[in-house]
C-alpha cells in the first residue's frame, strides 16, 4: 500500500487572526471617534442605523411586515409616550442630517434596503406572475421629468426631492409588494388588524390625556396624522368583508369589537375626511356585494341607514363631541360651522391658486421644486407646514401642477387600470363560488383613496402613501377567479 507525500508548504505571508482583530478594532475606534468629533452624540445612532439595515437586508420578508406595522402604529408627528419611538423611526438626529445629503429617515433606509434584499434574491427566477401593464414603467419617468422641469425653471432641487418624496418612495413600496405578493393573505390580514388595533388605542387615548380637554398646546388638527383617516377606513372594510367569511362566533366577535374600536378612533380624531373615507368605502362594498349577495347587503343596508337617519336627526347640530364628528361631517357640506367653514374657506383659495397656476402652463405644469402662485394670499402656515405653497391639500390637481398632463394621465390611467383588475375578478367569480373578498377589498380601497386625494395630502408622505401603493401592486398580482373542474363542463370532457 503506497502513501502519498504530504505537499509541500506553499510560500507566502498568513496575516494572523489577531493583528486582523487589532487592525480592524483599530479602525473602527478611530471611525468612532472621528464621528463623534464631527457630529457629536449623534454617532451613537450609526452603529444601530447600519445593523438595522443590515438586518433588513438578511431577512427582508421578516422585516417588511416589522416596517408594516411600525409605519402604521407610529405617526411621524406624535405627541403622546409614542414620540420617541416615532422619532426613531421616522427622523434622523440633527448630527446625521449634516452629513447625509438627503432628506430621509430610518424607515425609508430600511425599506430601500429590503427592496434591493428582494431584487437581488428575485434576479434568475422564473416569474409565474400576471405582466405588468406598460403604464406601470411610465410612472417613473414621469417624475423625474417632473423634477427636471421645476429644475430647468429655477426650482430647487433638494426641495423638488422633498416634495416628491412620497411618489419616490412609493415606487419602492410598490416593488416590495410586488415581490411580496405571493405570501400567504393571512399572515398580512393579521399584520393588518393587530397594527390598526394598535393605533386605534393610541390614538383614543391620545384623545383622553391630551386633546378632549382642550388643554394641549398643539390643535386637535395637528394632533392626529391625517393619513389616519385613511388607514381607519382600510381596517374597518378589512373587518367587514372577513366578518362575512368568518366561521366561528369567537372570530365574529373579535372582527365586531376590532371594527368598534376603529370606528371610535375615527370619530375622536374629529377629521372630516374619516367620514367621507368610511362612506365611499361602505358604498363600495355595498355595490359590489349586491349582485353576488343582495339580500345579505340589503339585510346590513337597511338598518344602518335608519340606525343614520335616527343619529343625525339627534346630533345634527352638536359641533364637539366624538360621537358628532360623523354628524357634522355631513352637515359641513350643507350648512358648516365657524370653524369647518374657515378650513373650506383655506381650501377654496387654494384650489383657486393652484388652478389659475395651471393655467399658466397646463401641459406641463411648473414641475416640483416650485411653488404655486399666489392669486388670493393663504395664512402662513410654513412654521409647522413648510411645504405649504408645494403640496396643495387636493393631491390629484397636485400631480397635474407638478407633472403636467402626462403625469396625471399616467397616474389616473394606472388607478383605472388596478380597478380594472378587481371588478374583473369580480365579475368572473360565479354566485356558487366564495365571495372575492380580496378583490372587493382592493377595489375599495382604490376608491377611498381617489376621494381622500381629493381633499387632503394623500400622496405626498410615504407613510400616507403606502397603503395605495401596496393596494396597487397586489391588483396587478391578483388572478381572475379560474373555475374548478367542476364549474368547467370542457373541463371534463
Amino acid at each position: 500500500m503506497s502513501t502519498r507525500a504530504a505537499p509541500a508548504p506553499r510560500p507566502g505571508f498568513a496575516i494572523p487572526g489577531r493583528l486582523v482583530g487589532v487592525l480592524a478594532l483599530g479602525l473602527g475606534t478611530s471611525f468612532g471617534v472621528a464621528a463623534f468629533v464631527a457630529i457629536g452624540v449623534a454617532a451613537m445612532v450609526i452603529p444601530i442605523l447600519a445593523l438595522l439595515i443590515i438586518l433588513a437586508a438578511a431577512f427582508p420578508k421578516t422585516f417588511v411586515y416589522v416596517l408594516l406595522c411600525g409605519s402604521i402604529v407610529l405617526e411621524p408627528m406624535a405627541i403622546d409616550f409614542t414620540k420617541p419611538a416615532a422619532i426613531g423611526l421616522w427622523d434622523l438626529p440633527n448630527g446625521l442630517k449634516s452629513i447625509i445629503p438627503i432628506t430621509t429617515s430610518p424607515m425609508e433606509l430600511a425599506l430601500v434596503a429590503v427592496a434591493g434584499s428582494l431584487w437581488i434574491r428575485g434576479r434568475g427566477e422564473a416569474s409565474r406572475a400576471l405582466p405588468l401593464p406598460r403604464i406601470v414603467w411610465a410612472v417613473p419617468v414621469v417624475i423625474f421629468l417632473g423634477i427636471a422641469f421645476g429644475a430647468r425653471g429655477g426650482g430647487d432641487l433638494p426641495l423638488a426631492y422633498n416634495e416628491a418624496r412620497g411618489l419616490l418612495f412609493g415606487m419602492v413600496v410598490f416593488f416590495v409588494a410586488l415581490r411580496m405578493a405571493d405570501e400567504p393573505p393571512a399572515r398580512l390580514i393579521k399584520v393588518l388588524l393587530f397594527a390598526s388595533t394598535l393605533l386605534s388605542v393610541i390614538t383614543i387615548n391620545r384623545w383622553l390625556f391630551y386633546t378632549r380637554d382642550g388643554s394641549s398646546p398643539i390643535p386637535v388638527e395637528f394632533a392626529f396624522a391625517h393619513e389616519n383617516a385613511a388607514f381607519f377606513g382600510i381596517a374597518i372594510v378589512i373587518s367587514g368583508m372577513y366578518l362575512l367569511r368568518a366561521k366561528t362566533n369567537s372570530a365574529r366577535l373579535g372582527l365586531i369589537l376590532h371594527m368598534l374600536l376603529v370606528l371610535v378612533a375615527t370619530f375622536v380624531t374629529g377629521r372630516r375626511a374619516g367620514t367621507l373615507v368610511l362612506l365611499v368605502g361602505g358604498a363600495t362594498v355595498a355595490w359590489l356585494l349586491f349582485p353576488k349577495r343582495p339580500v345579505a347587503v340589503l339585510a346590513v343596508s337597511i338598518p344602518i341607514m335608519l340606525v343614520g337617519v335616527a343619529y343625525l336627526a339627534v346630533f345634527w347640530n352638536h359641533e364637539y363631541g366624538a360621537l358628532a364628528q360623523p354628524a357634522r361631517a355631513i352637515r359641513s357640506q350643507i350648512s358648516p360651522s365657524e370653524r369647518d367653514a374657515s378650513s373650506d374657506d383655506y381650501r377654496v383659495i387654494e384650489r383657486y391658486n393652484v388652478t389659475e397656476t395651471l393655467k399658466l402652463n397646463r401641459v406641463f405644469g411648473i414641475g416640483f421644486g416650485r411653488p404655486f402662485a399666489q392669486f388670493q394670499p393663504l395664512p402662513d402656515l410654513s412654521d409647522f407646514w413648510p411645504l405649504q405653497d408645494y403640496t396643495p391639500h387636493q393631491n390629484v390637481l397636485w400631480l397635474w401642477l407638478k407633472m403636467g398632463i402626462a403625469g396625471i394621465a399616467v397616474t389616473m390611467g394606472l388607478w383605472l387600470l388596478a380597478l380594472k383588475r378587481c371588478l374583473e375578478t369580480i365579475r368572473s367569480t360565479p354566485k356558487s363560488a366564495p365571495l372575492p373578498t380580496t378583490a372587493v377589498i382592493l377595489a375599495a380601497c382604490l376608491l377611498m383613496y381617489l376621494a381622500y386625494a381629493q381633499i387632503d395630502q394623500a400622496l405626498t408622505g410615504t407613510r400616507g402613501i403606502a397603503p395605495l401603493a401596496v393596494t396597487i401592486a397586489l391588483c396587478f398580482r391578483m388572478r381572475p377567479h379560474e373555475p374548478a373542474a367542476a364549474e368547467n363542463p370542457s373541463a371534463s370532457s
